[in-house]
């Protein structure tokens, strides 16, 4: 049986590595999220319009205006919009950041990342269809495609690859 030093020891290191956890998934989703608005971002200077697929997205949510309403860039409806785009992103990256910890205490939960990353590419396009239909239609879906594996592998390089050597390392001092 444990003594109770040891078991407060162990809950110790627990917290450490959930407060870490929590950390790497607020950072891999801002890096996500980042990766997927540079990327539009690009895309819409290339096309003569930055900043317009942020103010198509915003102007639907918010304002429930269909694709072919929406004519210029709305600065405040691109900006709302980054801002829960940023948000979602956060949310899924702490899911992502509490899979990826119970990855390294269990390796067989890898097939639940695969099954997260699906979860989550399913969401999107129901999200989009139920709430703003024909916007998905109107953003180009190779680009779409792109922009999730691109988030996608942004945060699982920083969870599996550039925060494993810090948390290894407080694991050890933990």
């Amino acid at each position: 049986m444990a003594s109770l030093e040891e078991t407060t020891q162990a809950s110790g290191a627990d917290a450490a590595r959930t407060s870490h956890a929590a950390v790497d998934g607020i950072f891999a989703g801002l890096l996500g999220g980042l990766a997927v608005a540079v990327l539009f971002l690009g895309v819409d200077a290339f096309e003569g319009q930055p900043l317009f697929t942020p103010s198509l997205l915003g102007s639907a949510l918010f304002q429930g205006k269909s694709f072919e309403s929406v004519q210029g860039v709305d600065l405040p409806m691109a900006l709302a919009y980054t801002g829960v785009h940023l948000l979602v992103f956060v949310v899924i990256g702490l899911a992502a950041a509490y899979m990826v910890a119970q990855f390294e205490k269990n390796p067989s939960f890898g097939l639940l990342l695969l099954l997260l990353f699906v979860f989550f590419e399913a969401g999107f396009i129901a999200f989009t269809i139920a709430f703003m239909p024909g916007v998905l239609g109107a953003l180009a879906s190779g680009v779409v495609l792109a922009a999730n594996l691109l988030s996608a592998g942004v945060m699982a390089g920083y969870l599996l690859w550039w925060s494993r050597p810090r948390a290894d390392r407080a694991n050890r001092e933990g």
